[in-house]
C-alpha cells in the first residue's frame, strides 16, 4: 500500500505471501517491506530508501534475510508525476527470494 504524506514525499508498506506445492519443494514464502522516496517537486531527482525481510517457512525452509536499499534516481527530460492516488498498491513477484537463495 503506498501512501502520499506530502506532495514530494511518499511511503509503502507491503507484506507478499506465496505458498510453494511441488513434489521437491514445500515452503510458504513471506516478504515485508517497508519504503520511503522523496522527490522535490519540479525536480529530475528522486531519494528512495527501505527495509526488506523475506523467509521460507515450511519443510523446506531457510532462515530469513534482511536487506536495506539506499539509492538516488535521475529521469533525464520531462519529469512525469507519479500519483499514489491512482496506483496505491503494487505488483509482487514471491520468485526473488527463491532466486536469492539458488533454489530456483
Amino acid at each position: 500500500m503506498t501512501h502520499r504524506f506530502s506532495p514530494g514525499l511518499s511511503g509503502d508498506v507491503s507484506i507478499d505471501l506465496a505458498k510453494f506445492d511441488e513434489t521437491d519443494f514445500r515452503a510458504i514464502g513471506h516478504e515485508a517491506r517497508a519504503g520511503l522516496q522523496y522527490s522535490p517537486s519540479g525536480a529530475r531527482v528522486s531519494y528512495h530508501g527501505g527495509v526488506t525481510r523475506h523467509a521460507l517457512l515450511g519443510r523446506n525452509s531457510a532462515s530469513g534475510e534482511i536487506a536495506v536499499r539506499l539509492g538516488v534516481t535521475f529521469t533525464p527530460g520531462a519529469k512525469q508525476a507519479h500519483d499514489t492516488a491512482l496506483h496505491p498498491l503494487r505488483d509482487h513477484d514471491p520468485i526473488p527470494p527463491l532466486v536469492r537463495r539458488g533454489l530456483f
